[in-house]
């Protein structure tokens, strides 16, 4: 079972007690067709009309289990880039909380979404220790700061790290002429948070938002091929 400050995050069967983490499992396995319809309209730029999105994880059927590094590939039927990632980021990368195919017509992309129930979860930095690693993953995010014309004097690797990595796995596939996406969610009401309280509406949750935007040199631009979705949050089963 996953541990997180000492104390299980999900059962023997992988479902989550708590948090973001259950809010996405319940959606992509009890109303996928919802949040397909809610991502699609999300996207910028807009995929093609009828596209279509297939979610691959967290599968209840797999026990819901996240990706990461190669297997996040291979789940997407990108396997044929594995060795490209290992020279781009260290092994242990972003863990996805949901992982979509998404069908345009021409030829297959994806979705990788990111999910957060409290404004507290924005905020991490780099843990990396090994200096090899520290070295590939500050080379990985001055690529990404080129790419998205920001400066690289900024310091990505805190206090916003997870977002500014997630970015780079985005230029990552962007940069293989991948039809990628970056989708952030955001789950509003979250009965699992007390003190303090979650987010209950959009509005609660745009000032940290452009906080992040600010530090990692974004503020007040759409940053390309990515989404940004809002959601009440939701038990199931």
């Amino acid at each position: 079972m996953i541990r997180e400050g000492g104390r299980r995050r999900v059962d023997s069967f992988g479902r989550a007690f708590a948090g973001s983490q259950r809010h996405i499992q319940t959606y992509v396995n009890l109303r996928p067709l919802e949040l397909a319809s809610e991502v699609l309209e999300a996207l910028s730029p807009t995929p093609p009309p009828r596209s279509r999105i297939r979610w691959v994880s967290p599968l209840a059927m797999k026990r819901f289990v996240e990706y990461r590094d190669d297997k996040f590939l291979c789940v997407l039927g990108l396997g044929q880039y594995s060795s490209d990632l290992r020279e781009f980021w260290p092994e242990g990368g972003p863990s996805w909380d949901a992982l979509a195919v998404i069908e345009t017509g021409s030829r297959p992309g994806c979705v990788v979404v990111e999910a957060k129930s409290h404004i507290s979860e924005l905020e991490s930095q780099c843990e990396a220790k090994n200096p090899g690693s520290r070295e590939k993953i500050t080379r990985a995010l001055d690529e990404t700061k080129a790419w998205l014309g920001v400066a690289r004097s900024l310091d990505w690797t805190k206090p916003y790290y997870q977002s500014a990595n997630r970015l780079a796995f985005l230029y990552f596939l962007r940069s293989r002429q991948i039809q990628a996406w970056l989708v952030n969610v955001y789950f509003l009401s979250d009965p699992h948070f007390k003190d303090p309280p979650p987010p209950r509406s959009p509005a609660e949750w745009e000032p940290a938002i452009d906080d992040m935007k600010q530090a990692l040199g974004l503020s007040g631009r759409d940053v390309p091929y990515t989404g940004k979705l809002f959601l009440e949050a939701a038990e199931g089963y």
